[in-house]
């Protein structure tokens, strides 16, 4: 087996730096306990340091931007790597605060070796804007230890996976400095006034010795460490849903701000629904704002795809009519309800291909955003022959009406039949109407208030098409419907 191990140096100042754009790095450091834990390269530039206390470092630099740790989002931005690491191999686990190991053993074939499999992750994180130190070994704590020891990535791999020997790792591990094991600061003070300086020193010991002088979990990190017992971690499964939130570094009161963590949240949901071929039907904008409210923008979307464009193009739209009373101090997203992508037959020639109708759903998204949910329907036929009860409206807009090529009959129909003027051979409305098609006759609710009409199509003479009946009993004329 080959263990990775993946640690995000910079993740307390990442979960705050992500939403903004690449190009600005403005200095960031990161406090707790009032004291600073992590800076970033603007801020180390102007002498601030890990261990600083914040009023020193604030001191030093006006321009200095400090923020408290936050242990909630960085847990929850590495369950999001996670998820992200198993496109490179089935056993993840997650190491907290800040670390993954993957087994990569048997993804090496599937990539063609390690170098290339580490540059493929490197660059994906490097366009993620995470910064990493990777380390290799036989077994997970190995790996973490070699991550702190020996950094490989993909054009310098450790000494120890180059050489073609069984116990190259163990050797390598003999002449590592004590100090890199991770043992309590009170068993590196009782090693170092024993004399102790590499850890092969250690390994040489009785386990017995060690554990009356160490306590009796020492040895059994040092034989999991050399590979000699079983190391095993909990394997991480990823989240059936997508959720992720990024964080602003300065809260944001223009909404058309939003777009840009908006599109890093959108692609990174789209690489979430590729992997389970899935695509989105609803998804829903969480805009944090003071107090840990959240502000919830829905957004309904009948593609059946996961184009990051269009999704984008919805979100903007749905952002247009926002009035932020409130800074937004964050921005989540979360993919509330997916389908199945169905495979699809392209045509042999390009010309001959389409769309699938894409193009007329993005356009009823983008109405039902502009107009309101409940303003833009679907029409459906019911079970009834009189023309005005013989339509539904329904929600999905998707829905059509169905119709057979023999009936001529408009989707524009009058809420109630109007009535017209006229002889009985020609109607009138604001002008004669001349009948070009019909008449089909509807003969029918005998069990109720009989209807006995003639139905014709109608030319106006402004060229509008109607159309028109005349009930039978009487004689008079009436308007059902316009054609478009």
């Amino acid at each position: 087996m080959l263990w990775l191990c993946l640690h995000f140096t910079q993740l307390p100042l990442e979960v705050f730096s992500l939403a903004g754009p690449p190009d600005t790095d403005p200095p960031l450091a990161v406090t707790e306990r009032h004291r600073v834990c992590a800076a970033n390269d603007s801020a180390a530039a102007l002498g601030i340091r890990p261990g600083m206390s914040a009023s020193t470092a604030q001191a030093l630099s006006g321009s200095l931007r400090l923020r408290e740790r936050e242990p909630a989002h960085e847990a929850a931005t590495l369950i999001a790597l996670a998820d992200w690491a198993c496109n490179f191999s089935s056993q993840v686990c997650v190491s907290p605060p800040d670390r993954l190991l993957l087994e990569i053993g048997a993804s090496l074939r599937l990539f063609h070796g390690e170098a290339a499999l580490l540059g493929v992750m490197e660059a994906d994180l490097a366009a993620r804007r995470h910064k990493v130190c990777c380390g290799l070994g036989p077994t997970p704590s190995g790996a973490e230890l070699m991550a702190r020891a020996l950094p490989c990535n993909a054009v310098a791999l450790p000494p120890w996976q180059l050489q073609n020997e069984p116990d190259a790792f163990q050797k390598m591990l003999g002449k590592l400095p004590v100090e890199l094991l991770a043992a309590p600061e009170k068993q590196q003070l009782t090693m170092q006034r024993m004399g102790f300086t590499r850890i092969g020193e250690l390994l040489a010991l009785p386990r017995a010795a060690l554990g009356r002088r160490f306590g009796k979990a020492f040895p059994d990190y040092l034989q999991r460490l050399a590979g000699h017992s079983h190391d095993p971690r909990c394997t991480h499964r990823p989240r059936d849903r997508f959720e992720s939130t990024l964080h602003f570094l300065e809260p944001v009161c223009n909404a058309n701000m939003l777009l840009f963590p908006a599109r890093r949240l959108l692609a990174d949901m789209g690489r979430f629904l590729e992997r389970r071929q899935l695509y989105c039907q609803r998804l829903e904008w969480r805009l944090g704002v003071a107090h840990g409210e959240l502000r919830i923008l829905p957004v309904a979307c009948s593609l059946q795809q996961h184009r990051t464009d269009a999704l984008l193009d919805l979100t903007r739209l749905a952002l247009e009519g926002l009035r932020l009373a409130e800074a937004t101090e964050s921005l989540g997203l979360a993919c509330l309800e997916t389908a199945a992508l169905e495979g699809k037959i392209n045509s042999l020639f390009a010309e001959e291909s389409s769309d699938g109708g894409e193009a007329e759903r993005l356009l009823l998204d983008r109405l039902r955003l502009r107009l309101g949910m409940d303003r833009v329907h679907g029409l459906y036929l019911a079970d009834a022959t009189l023309p005005e009860q013989a339509w539904n409206g329904v929600h999905e807009p998707a829905a059509h009406a169905g119709t057979s090529t023999w009936m001529q009959r408009p989707c524009w129909l009058l809420r109630q039949p109007t009535r017209l003027g006229g002889t009985e051979a020609q109607p009138d409305w604001n002008g004669p109407i001349d009948l070009i098609s019909g008449p089909e006759r509807i003969d029918s609710n005998w069990w109720g208030e009989p209807q006995r009409r003639d139905y014709f199509i109608g030319r106006h003479g402004s060229g509008t098409l109607l159309w028109v009946f005349r009930e039978r009993a009487s004689g008079e004329w009436f308007a059902q419907g316009l054609f478009g």
